[in-house]
């Protein structure tokens, strides 16, 4: 779930709602966990303010719940997996720039992502980076195996890792669940 601009302020009103929505969908199959996604718009370690709010939140003392939080957005994490992106769409190549850096301290992730591929992907009818583009990115790090073949480092990403590996909702059994 997105719980976009949830500040730590006016994240416990939002609670209500989405607590609603778990029991909502735990009425049609049973809910292991939830996982709410807030983009830091700050680089790291703006990911811990933002993690703890969601975690320590009322709501996650009546649902199991992992904060989802990048340091700045989500695209931050596309500079782990140079070989996702080129997978999902052959013609889009990133940078060597970003290799072994921390994807984390990148601000503006979006936009320098969307630099980054009309520099290095050079022709006439490539598409431009949009949004909409993310999920097909990361289902491409989930079916090519990339997930531990990072290029770069993320101490966002790696939070949300070490979270999402509880025995809980550990990912791999989640994938595997109907």
């Amino acid at each position: 779930m997105l719980v976009k601009n949830s500040s730590p302020a006016n994240f416990p009103s939002r609670a209500g709602k989405i607590a609603a929505l778990i029991r909502a969908e735990n009425a049609r199959r049973p809910v292991r966990a939830t996982f709410l996604h807030e983009d830091c718009d700050e680089v790291e370690p703006a990911h811990e303010r933002v993690a703890k709010t969601i975690e320590e939140s009322s709501l996650a003392k009546s649902h199991h719940i992992h904060a989802v939080t990048p340091a700045w957005e989500m695209e931050s994490w596309v500079f782990l997996w140079p070989e996702a992106v080129t997978a999902y769409r052959p013609s889009w190549k990133l940078s060597n720039s970003y290799r072994s850096r921390s994807t984390g301290m990148i601000a503006n992730a979006k936009e320098t992502l969307t630099r980054d591929l009309d520099s290095n992907s050079p022709g006439r009818g490539t598409p431009k980076y949009r949004e909409s583009d993310l999920p097909g990115i990361m289902e491409k790090v989930r079916t090519e195996g990339l997930i531990d073949q990072r290029r770069a480092q993320s101490r966002s990403f790696d939070a949300f890792r070490d979270a999402a590996a509880c025995p809980t909702c550990d990912l791999r059994t989640l994938a595997e669940s109907p």
